[in-house]
């Protein structure tokens, strides 16, 4: 009997794994079917990728036909494919990422003639959420927690890291060139503060409602270990909802060999 069980996505396959007492590996399959858009003049041959999986293993995504509109659909393990299944009226909508709630975020182009480009939340009763207003900054979701708590890039006059939630709207992080890319079901959100390759590791912690404090994670590291690790940068950063932060440490980034080290940072015991 397997002694636990996952589920990963690849592609347009959906592979369950599970591991059998004897630490056997053992794989199923599933094809999510043909990305083939249906047309009411004929079928036009298209191309895709899956964005995101919650654990009820719904999967939504982005086909590309030859028309050059981008289409969502969703995967449900009980109704297969839908195209624009959504329920968002836009000429374009990618669907970016499924919550464990059913919360989906996604971008939209509301109007080919005269682009209004928003992201949106779309919740389980059909109910969407426009994320600000449509106008010449650019919001794209990168991260969606199961709160329906989105971090989101800003390409506006002065390019920043936002979180946006329907009860809190925009809330900026601190620091010059302040930007964030991940977050978990705790709402600590993982960016950078800095410009290009000035730019350092920063966890950011809610501190109230509206307002984070940023945590430089080399800072950090430094005050742990003292000069073991002077040379090195943090590069990449993920985060679970234990607050486990795992990143990669690298040295002589503008060398032909730099070398480098992984590292595990407990926020709530502040240890590496």
């Amino acid at each position: 009997m397997p002694t636990w069980h996952k589920k990963l996505f690849a592609g347009l396959l959906l592979a369950h794994f599970s591991f059998s007492a004897d630490a056997t590996p053992l794989y199923r399959i599933v094809d999510l079917g043909d990305l083939t858009v249906p047309n009411p003049v004929e079928f036009i041959p298209a191309r895709g990728s899956a964005r995101s999986i919650n654990n009820d293993t719904t999967v939504v995504g982005i086909t590309n036909s030859l028309d050059g509109r981008l289409r969502n659909f969703i995967w449900t393990a009980d109704e297969g494919m839908t195209f624009n299944g959504l329920g968002i009226r836009a000429d374009i909508s990618p669907a970016i990422f499924v919550n464990n709630s059913g919360v989906i975020a996604g971008v939209a182009y509301r109007s080919l003639t005269s682009p209004r480009y928003q992201s949106y939340l779309l919740y389980p009763d059909g109910r969407v959420s426009w994320i600000g207003d449509p106008s010449d900054t650019i919001h794209d979701p990168l991260a969606l927690n199961s709160l329906g708590e989105v971090v989101l890039s800003n390409y506006g006059p002065y390019s920043a890291g936002l979180v946006w939630s329907e009860k809190s709207g925009f809330i900026s992080f601190p620091g010059a060139y302040a930007s964030a890319n991940a977050l978990n079901d705790n709402g600590v959100v993982l960016g950078t503060v800095g410009y290009q390759t000035e730019a350092e590791a920063t966890v950011f912690v809610r501190n109230t409602e509206n307002d984070y404090e940023g945590l430089t994670l080399k800072t950090s590291l430094d005050s742990q270990f003292g000069p073991r690790y002077a040379n090195y940068s943090i590069s990449r950063t993920v985060i679970n909802n234990h607050d486990h932060i795992a990143t990669v440490l690298t040295r002589g980034s503008n060398t032909p060999h730099p070398d480098g080290a992984l590292g595990l940072y407990d926020l709530s015991t502040g240890q590496w």
